[in-house]
C-alpha cells in the first residue's frame, strides 16, 4: 500500500507534505528498498520506521518504509448438521476460513468468510471474530499500517 501526499502539510493518514509511505507486508528489506529507490521520483520524501542505507549516484541515501502490523483475528463459527449421522469436517472448515487472505487497511467482515465455509452436510448458524476490545463481533476494523490475519489455531468450530 502506497499512501501519497501531495500537500504542504501532514495529511489525515499521519503522511508528511510531498511524501509517500510504503506500508509492506513481507518481502526481503533491501530489495524492497530497491523498488523504492528506482519508483519513486526525484524530490520525494519518504517516510517509515524501517530504514535501509542504499547509494545512489555515490550518495549514501535513506530509504525509508513501514511493516505492516499484523492483528490476529479469532473466530467462532456455529454449524448446524443438516442430518443428525453426518460428519463435520472441523479441519476443513478451519483451513477454509485461514485461507483467508486480507489486504492492508481492508477491515475484516464476518460475513466475508461464510462462503468458502458452507457446504451441504451443515449449515452455519453464527460466526463472530474477536480481536482486541471487539468480541464475537461481526467487524474488525483494521488501521491504515495493518492487515488482518486468521490462524487456524485461532478457530473454535462450534457442531450442534
Amino acid at each position: 500500500m502506497i499512501y501519497e501526499n501531495w500537500t504542504d502539510t501532514i495529511d489525515a493518514k499521519g503522511v508528511n507534505g510531498h511524501s509517500i509511505n510504503v506500508v509492506i507486508v513481507g518481502g526481503n528489506d533491501l530489495e524492497i528498498a530497491e523498488t523504492i529507490q528506482l519508483k519513486k521520483t526525484m524530490g520525494c520524501g519518504l517516510q517509515g520506521d524501517t530504514t535501509v542505507q542504499l547509494f545512489h549516484r555515490g550518495i549514501e541515501r535513506p530509504i525509508l518504509f513501514d511493516r505492516a502490523e499484523r492483528v490476529d483475528i479469532s473466530v467462532k463459527v456455529t454449524v448446524l448438521r443438516r442430518d443428525a449421522s453426518t460428519d463435520v469436517d472441523v479441519d476443513a472448515i478451519k483451513e477454509s476460513i485461514s485461507n483467508n487472505q486480507f489486504i492492508i487497511n481492508d477491515d475484516v467482515i464476518a460475513g466475508s468468510l461464510y462462503c468458502g465455509v458452507n457446504n451441504n452436510s451443515y449449515k452455519i448458524k453464527t460466526l463472530t471474530l474477536s480481536s482486541g476490545a471487539v468480541v464475537d463481533g461481526l467487524i474488525i476494523p483494521i488501521g491504515l499500517r495493518q492487515y488482518g490475519h486468521i490462524s487456524p489455531e485461532n478457530i473454535e468450530v462450534l457442531i450442534e
